[in-house]
């Protein structure tokens, strides 16, 4: 039974220790940010690759996977130690010798070695103090190209685009206008494309089915430059039913939060914003024009309302075919990219949660109680597409700029907040009071658990202890009975022997007499 209680005991301390780590994963913040010296680079240049830790309490070992494509990239160094687990993929970890800080930097240098396309993943990192904390998942892309091609031609236009039937394009056709849209009768079902590149070095492919089903339909002209630039031209048409109804899926014409919107089928310069590039997605299953930001891959489109007055950029996310306003304060050729508070946000003394309008967007921020500075407001965004923080916006010169004394009054707020757990709790996410609610049930069963086992156990040791009395008793019982029975034997054995020879002394008696 000690075994039993000794083995219970033990489990519940293990299953303890589990709920503390997920605990402590559960709060623990911090991020992970990959940036790269160039994301174009030529043969035999060298990759200087950055992935900083930040994170909420000090880090004492940090660690990560780095992944990439050997066949392009060549390793060349690591500025903490590292293991190779495979090839194109290494692990790397950072021992803290002295301070432990909140932000770290690990560099890695590669080389590049032929032409082609890598993609830089680093995933599963953690760093511990003194448990290990997981962070998010990072990627960049960068290309290699042979230094050789940049004199050829980088011509991806289109001279002539012709469709059968003499069917017109509309609008119609110019080199600069990349999508199109055409309808076609229901007797026509095959629709050829003629295209021809404007410099006699380029290459031609047409993507999508020649066969035409009621409905929409799709057909995709690249052209591909002598130096591997490309360029898309995208006909939609939309073949008429039997009757002469048209089933026209228009995947530029969308709603958004109720709104009727009309997708950009072009981007022309002065459109594609900072560390953007001109790339495509499909919505309503066909394809469109979009831009993909460098860094951190996020597909953009742009839109106008449906009179043409209001023009926004919009985040699309393809698998769930849903947009989110893409909220930007440019500022200096900077992009801030507004990010709204968290409801339970910390408030610090001194400042008041509310509204403004930044950049013609409506977000919430932080603004003075002091009339002294009721110019300025404190709003957090995502700068250069990597890095989330703070900032301070000036409204009366319409600049912004960095906000470190509201980092220090936060801090301290945090720092108070903690130190009431009332406060804590209420600073808490609806997840994150589910989750402290979850581990208190979990504990009190865990007590009552071990109550019931010691009573369990209690209760078996008395039980056994009166079994162990009740066996004495019964021993004692049966030693009287056996001396009780050896004594009577013996008794009658000496009555029996003076009968005897009481017997014997009569017949020899009566044998003398009659002598």
């Amino acid at each position: 039974m000690k075994l039993v209680l000794k083995r219970f005991v033990i489990s519940t301390l293990v299953i303890m220790i589990l709920m503390l780590q997920i605990g402590v994963n559960a709060f623990a913040a911090g991020t992970v940010t990959v940036t790269a010296s160039k994301q174009s680079v030529n043969i035999s240049d060298t990759l200087k690759i950055s992935v900083t830790f930040k994170a909420d309490e000090e880090m004492a070992v940090l660690s990560g996977y780095f992944q990439y494509d050997s066949s392009v990239l060549e390793l060349q160094s690591v500025s903490c130690d590292k293991e190779e687990i495979s090839t194109g993929l290494i692990k790397f970890t950072d021992s803290m010798a002295e301070d432990t800080p909140k932000e770290r930097t690990v560099e890695l240098k590669l080389k590049a070695k032929k032409v082609g396309q890598s993609t830089l993943r680093v995933y599963n990192c953690k760093y511990q103090n003194p448990l290990p904390i997981t962070l998010n998942e990072q990627s960049i892309t960068v290309n290699v190209a042979d230094a050789a091609s940049t004199t050829k031609s980088g011509n991806a236009n289109l001279k002539s685009l012709y469709l059968s039937n003499n069917i017109p394009l509309t609008p119609a056709f110019n080199k600069d206008v990349t999508t199109y849209n055409v309808n076609i009768d229901n007797s026509i079902t095959k629709v050829l494309v003629s295209a021809v590149a404007e410099d006699a070095g380029a290459k031609t492919s047409v993507q999508g089915s020649a066969n035409m089903k009621e409905g929409a339909n799709q057909r995709i002209v690249v052209v591909t430059a002598p130096n591997g630039t490309q360029k898309k031209y995208v006909i939609n048409i939309n073949r008429a039913t039997t009757d002469g109804t048209t089933l026209v899926v228009n995947p530029y014409d969308v709603t958004i939060n109720g709104e009727k919107w009309i997708l950009a089928n072009e981007y022309p310069e002065g459109t594609i914003l900072d560390r953007f590039v001109l790339s495509s997605t499909k919505v309503n299953s066909l394809e469109v024009p979009a831009i993909v930001n460098e860094v951190n891959g996020k597909v953009v489109l742009m839109a106008k309302n449906a009179d043409g007055s209001v023009t926004k950029y919009f985040e699309y996310n393809s698998a769930a075919e849903e947009f989110k306003e893409y909220r930007m304060l440019n500022e200096a050729s900077q992009n801030y990219v507004l990010i709204d508070l968290m409801p339970n946000a910390i408030i610090p003394k001194g400042y008041y949660k509310t509204t403004a309008v930044l950049g013609g967007h409506s977000v919430e921020v932080f603004k003075y109680e002091s009339p002294d500075y009721a110019d300025y407001l404190i709003f957090y965004a995502e700068y250069n597409s990597e890095i989330k923080d703070y900032f301070r916006y000036d409204s009366t010169t319409g600049s912004v700029q960095r906000s470190p004394e509201f980092n220090v009054d936060l801090a301290e707020a945090k720092i108070l907040a903690s130190s009431h757990f009332s406060s804590r709790l209420a600073a808490l996410t609806v997840k994150e009071r589910i989750f402290v609610g979850a581990v208190f049930v979990s504990g009190l069963l865990v007590l009552a658990l071990v109550i019931i086992m010691i009573v369990k156990i209690a209760k078996t040791a008395s039980q056994n202890r009166l079994a162990r009395l009740d066996e004495l008793d019964e021993l004692d019982e049966l030693e009287e009975l056996e001396e009780y029975d050896y004594y009577e034997p013996q008794q009658d054995d000496f009555e029996i022997l003076e009968e005897t020879e009481e017997i014997e002394e009569t017949e020899e008696t009566e044998e003398t007499e009659e002598e």
